[in-house]
Order: C-alpha cells, then structure tokens, then sequence
C-alpha cells in the first residue's frame, strides 16, 4: 500500500486536535483528510464484510518473516 503510513497515528502531542481549526497546519503537518480516508476504506472499492473472511495465499521473494507465519490470511487480516 502506498497511502496506509499517512494514516498511521503517529501524533503524540495531539497536534490533530490542537490545530483542527486551522487549514493551513493542518495542511503543513499533512492531517489525513476525508478523501484519504475514503481511498483507504475497502468498502470504497467494492469489498464487503464477507470480502474479509475470504483467505489468500501469499508468497514474498524477499522473505518477509511477516508473511512467512503462517500459508494463508484472511483478507481483514491483511487489511
């Protein structure tokens, strides 16, 4: 995923809601907004509830110890 790191809370002085009224912090520090949190739903493309029981196999050629866990994961897992 490409977009998943800038929704990751990593604010520990709470500036989100510090500067929630101000645009141009809000930009300067780069708060998710509503359309990234649109693009990264999975409901936004298509996937439902069912969709995330769904299991797949996954192989890494650079040997992620992450993957290699176990064989299949659940498409929520995943997520």
């Amino acid at each position: 995923m490409t977009h998943g790191h800038l929704l990751s809370d990593v604010d520990p002085l709470h500036l989100k809601e510090h500067y929630k009224d101000s645009p141009s912090l809000a930009k300067k520090f780069r708060f998710p907004d509503e359309e990234l949190i649109k693009m990264l739903d999975p409901t936004t493309y298509g996937f439902t509830e069912a969709d995330m029981e769904r299991e797949f196999s996954l192989q890494n050629a650079q040997g992620s110890t992450i993957l290699q866990r176990k064989p299949k994961w659940k498409l929520g897992e995943l997520i």
